[in-house]
């Protein structure tokens, strides 16, 4: 009898072992570093900073001013849950455009591969380019030596963002943010919405 009650409770000990060992991988190998360098602060204004635009020109957030704005920094293309959030925002973008609300995309990543990913969506939202992580950097979310090993082969830098949200009113005032701190969480779009009818109300 006890050796029948030893065998059948090895496959148990077995599941609960695989499944504490599961539960450690996703809260340890999951998360970023902690973002103690973010310059993000609702309340106050944006912090300053230039990108690209797909066709090279140069633009500033300051080019924000004038009505509200959701700014999405997402990782690349290489990025599976970053081009999920692009695709969950475009299959939206009719609702936060009912409301005025502009809506930025910035990678840090190649115009090529940036000009992909915007071809993959009819929704005429705004794909920037931020060359050498200077956005990123003025706003203190930068991922420095963040690319997974690998990726580089197929173009990308090995520095990266951390992925943020971020609404501005029309004075270019945070009002909204999300900087998770996980590599499987980003926020729904119905966030952004909610977020912004708050503050409306």
């Amino acid at each position: 009898m006890d050796s029948f009650l030893a065998a059948s409770s090895a496959p148990l000990a077995g599941a609960a072992l695989l499944a504490a060992g599961y539960a450690a991988y996703l809260f340890w190998y999951s998360r970023f570093p902690a973002r103690t360098g973010s310059r993000i602060r609702r309340g106050l204004p944006l912090p300053e900073f230039t990108a690209r635009r797909l066709d090279g020109t140069e633009v500033s957030s300051r080019d924000l001013m004038g009505s509200p704005a959701l700014l999405v920094f997402y990782r690349g293309n290489w990025c599976p849950l970053c081009v999920t959030q692009v695709k969950d925002i475009a299959k939206n973008y009719r609702k936060l455009s009912e409301r005025g609300i502009r809506t930025v995309l910035v990678s840090p990543q190649s115009q090529e591969h940036t000009s992909d990913l915007a071809e993959r969506f009819d929704a005429p939202m705004e794909f920037w380019i931020d060359e050498g992580l200077a956005a990123a950097r003025a706003l203190g979310i930068a991922d420095i030596g963040g690319l997974p090993a690998g990726m580089g082969i197929l173009g990308y830098e090995n520095d990266t963002v951390l992925p943020t949200s971020i609404l501005v009113d029309a004075d270019g005032v945070v009002f909204h943010d999300d900087q998770t701190d996980s590599y499987r969480i980003r926020p729904e779009p119905e966030d952004y919405l909610a977020a912004f009818d708050k503050r409306g109300a």
